[in-house]
């Protein structure tokens, strides 16, 4: 698959299989739980951050396969 990008199956859910790990950055606390909560509950392994610095300071920790980013 180009990228390795995962996939979509036809249900709409996201293949998992190849990720593990991502990264969410979002500064409104709400929709940063609700995507951590989703995630999690899908078997991903989350790390969040609020702001740019601390996103960058996840990423200087952490190897991430994905990130959502607000």
């Amino acid at each position: 698959m180009p990228g390795n990008f995962p996939s979509l199956r036809t249900t709409g859910s996201l293949d998992t299989s190849t990720i593990s790990r991502v990264l969410v950055v979002d500064d409104d606390p709400r929709m940063l739980r609700a995507i951590t909560t989703l995630l999690r509950r899908s078997g991903y392994e989350v790390i969040t951050a609020t702001d740019v610095d601390q996103a960058l300071v996840a990423a200087e920790r952490h190897a991430f396969d994905a990130a959502v980013v607000d």
